[in-house]
């Protein structure tokens, strides 16, 4: 890298730091607020992220200088907020393992981003034993209270919920999670989330007192289905309203015009306001209202969950999951 800036100041004087960012995929403080700003972030804005750090090139201000970036634009009225969740596996796995959750030491399986704010000055995390989030700012404590009573980890009065209800925005950078799914699958009553098993775990509070949280835990597999049509299911990260899939696999699936339709609402939300992306140092960033995308996620999804139910059993569902099989025929 030496070498290459001596060669670029020779050659290009004035323009040898441009050209280092471009070669070398840099990412400094100016260039992320610039660009989290372009995107629509602002003043009083509660966000919620997800992301791959290593997705977003060499961020020479680290970990930490990302989230100063934010906490800097959202200001003092405006809230942080990340997942931690204790697994970066399926639920039902983890719970199987009777693991005691610490919401002080527990660490964040939900990426390097998310561990780092963890440990970020005035972080305050929500205590649950499989999904809890971390905040900072003005709504923080608002939003992270009580998530420990709440009987489903993405449900009513979660951390989910309740960004939902304060017009919050969510942004992806450089990856597919969506974790707004599950709010969406409970809301719609969405057939086999659950399995039949409500656990009881054990967690340690901020007093370091041991209680116990119960929760409904999500089924392997079947939890991660989120659209479905008449003939085939959609994972959440082939949804094209945030990410514009591949045209000629929905003609595959006998569905080019589902396909057609999600590319058209994607297009309304653009020029609405409500959603917005850009590419940097060739990581895509993704800004959308919360209440927006679930409102028409619902609006998309609600017409076809009755006649899924009963179209087809959770053990052809099942099979089906794992073996990739679709679309589903009749």
């Amino acid at each position: 890298m030496k070498l290459l800036k001596r060669v670029l100041k020779l050659m290009f004087k004035h323009r040898s730091e441009y050209y280092i960012d471009m070669i070398s995929r840099r990412l400094n403080r100016k260039k992320l607020k610039k660009s989290l700003i372009n995107l629509g972030v602002k003043q009083g804005d509660i966000i919620f992220l997800q992301s791959s750090f290593s997705a977003m090139g060499h961020v020479s201000i680290g970990a930490h200088g990302v989230i100063d970036v934010f906490l800097e634009i959202i200001g003092e009225k405006g809230t942080l907020v990340m997942p931690s969740f204790s697994t970066a596996g399926n639920m039902e796995d983890y719970v199987a393992k009777n693991e005691v959750f610490d919401v002080c030491n527990t660490p964040s399986k939900s990426g390097y981003l998310t561990e780092i704010f963890r440990k970020y000055p005035r972080t305050l995390r929500s205590i649950h034993p499989t999904h809890s989030v971390c905040a900072n700012g003005f709504h923080a404590d608002e939003i992270i209270r009580d998530h420990e009573s709440t009987l489903s980890p993405c449900g009513p009065n979660s951390p989910f919920d309740k960004m939902l209800n304060l017009q919050g925005k969510m942004i992806r950078i450089g990856t597919g999670a969506f974790t707004y799914y599950h709010f969406i699958q409970e809301t719609l009553n969405f057939p086999h989330v659950f399995n039949n098993h409500t656990a009881s775990l054990e967690c340690i509070n901020y007093k370091k007192e041991r209680i116990i949280v119960k929760s409904k835990v999500y089924s392997k597999g079947l939890s991660s289905i989120l659209f479905l049509t008449k003939d085939d299911y959609i994972h959440p990260s082939n949804f094209p309203l945030l990410y514009s899939g591949d045209r000629e696999q929905y003609i595959k699936l006998e569905q080019p015009q589902f396909y057609d339709f999600l590319i058209d609402i994607r297009q309304q939300a653009i020029i609405s306001g409500w959603f917005n992306k850009l590419t940097v140092n060739k990581c895509q960033y993704e800004i959308s209202g919360i209440k927006q995308y679930v409102d028409c996620s619902l609006t998309l999804q609600s017409n076809l969950i009755n006649e899924f139910k009963e179209k087809y059993e959770i053990e052809n569902l099942s099979k089906i999951y794992k073996l990739g099989l679709y679309p589903r025929k009749k």
